[in-house]
């Protein structure tokens, strides 16, 4: 039985984080919504686990996706999600990032952060409940919470890091010459013809 919530433990923790492409004039938007997938894990009490599958947020629609996490139900009454790793696909893009959380299997809580894809830098938080069919792998649930940047930040402008002049500017010169030589040996091949 605890293999089967810890399961679907980790496909709620990423579900929640599946909001995501938010008007940029919000600091914190509300998700909710249910998920259903196929979950694979391992042998308790620490372990491994996956879930692949999709469903329907309130505020963001249709989504489908992946995640993984290492679980850690040693004390039945309060599991441990850690380096947990998601990413979700929407009709306008995706998002993916990590996740860790904790909190009795009916109502665990999940704290991501958004790295890529729509919203990098924005974090959020979801409680999720749901239930795991070892005869399936099936796993349903429901979740709860919001999206919000950081500092009052507009959602989707967070910073993850700013990256110095420095080396910004070999970046971009390599990319104009690789441009540039680009052009130019497409002049030359117009030239012969």
């Amino acid at each position: 039985m605890h293999n089967g919530i810890s399961r679907l433990l980790p496909a709620l923790i990423g579900a929640s984080a599946i909001a995501l492409s938010a008007p940029a004039s919000a600091s914190t938007i509300p998700i909710s919504g249910t998920f259903s997938g196929i979950g694979s894990g391992g042998t308790p009490p620490v372990f491994t686990e996956s879930f692949n599958g999709g469903g329907t947020d309130a505020t963001f629609g249709a989504f489908t996706g992946f995640e993984q996490a290492t679980i850690d139900v040693s004390n039945p009454s309060d599991v441990v999600l850690s380096g947990g790793t998601f990413q979700w696909n929407f009709a306008t893009g995706f998002i993916a990032g990590t996740f860790s959380g904790s909190g009795a299997p009916g109502a665990l809580t999940v704290n991501f952060l958004i790295t890529s894809g729509l919203l990098p830098g924005d974090s959020g938080s979801a409680t999720g409940s749901g239930s795991y069919n070892p005869d399936t792998s099936e796993v349903t649930g429901s979740y709860s919470g919001s999206i919000t940047a950081p500092d009052g930040v507009p959602i989707g402008l967070a910073p993850l890091s700013s990256t110095p002049l420095p080396a910004a500017l070999p970046l971009f010169a390599g990319g104009a010459g690789f441009l540039g030589l680009f052009v130019r040996r497409r002049k030359k091949k117009k030239a012969v013809v």
